[in-house]
């Protein structure tokens, strides 16, 4: 956890599940899996289970590593989900699966209850803002368009630009850099304590965990001291509060 009395100059948030609504995740998630249980013909449900089972596996692997594309989180993700249901897919079918999951959330994605809201304070406050994402560089920027978020931010930085992936450091340090910010004076808002909350509370930026019961990932087991969070919200429009409060209190 950061402890800074400055200002707070930039705000920087995750993308999935924070900027973007987790329903649309869901919804997305939902429809990929009805139809890749009827392409393999196998039963959705058993499915679902097998493949929240793999993502959860996967990610808690791959966050040990400084850098990695999420397509090969995704395909990993999916090969292994597929073939723990007794199918053996091919590398065009898994593609093929991929590439249905983002043009589906792509098509349904919405900003988060409050994310306009917080994002139009900030700004009306001189704040600038970014994202700090792990999606790879094409869907991260397709998605934001799609979203109609793009004009209320500064900078939308991928893993895949920054070669750098949460809760590794660099990708905090690059996001500062373009927020021409000190760690001191930024907050970092996610959803995840394992990926964002430690990353931030790393670099030094003070850290703000979106609570969210249904959250896609879940925990992603235990990430120790450095998962507690300077602050904890159920509305984006609370990081606008936290953010008067610094300007108010003494420095």
């Amino acid at each position: 956890m950061a402890a800074s009395a400055e200002p707070i100059r930039a705000v920087l948030f995750d993308w999935s599940g924070t900027l973007h609504s987790q329903a649309s995740l869901h919804t997305a998630v939902a429809a990929n899996v009805v139809a890749m249980a009827a392409n393999y013909g196998v039963d959705a449900e058993a499915l679902g289970t097998s493949l929240r089972e793999a993502f959860g596996t996967v990610t808690s692997a791959l966050i040990a590593r400084p850098f990695y594309l999420t397509h090969e989180l995704l395909t990993t993700s999916y090969r292994s989900g597929v073939e723990s249901i007794g199918i053996e897919p091919t590398d065009d079918d898994v593609e093929a699966d991929v590439a249905r999951f983002w043009d589906l959330l792509a098509d349904i994605i919405a900003p988060n209850d409050g994310a306009v809201e917080a994002l139009e304070g900030l700004r009306a406050r001189g704040v600038r803002c970014g994202v700090v994402s792990v999606n790879d560089e094409r869907e991260l920027q397709r998605l934001v368009d799609r979203a109609g978020l793009r004009e209320l931010l500064d900078f939308v930085l991928s893993s895949e630009e920054a070669r750098s992936c949460k809760p590794d450091p660099v990708i905090f340090l690059r996001a500062l850099e373009l927020a021409r910010a000190a760690p001191t004076e930024a907050l970092f808002v996610g959803d995840l304590r394992a990926m964002d909350v430690v990353g931030a509370n790393r670099a030094g930026l003070r850290s703000v965990l979106l609570v969210d019961e249904d959250v896609f990932l879940g925990r992603l087991g235990d990430p120790g001291p450095d998962g507690e969070a300077d602050h904890e919200i159920t509305s984006l429009v609370e990081v606008v509060e936290i953010v008067d409060a610094s300007h108010r209190a003494p420095g």
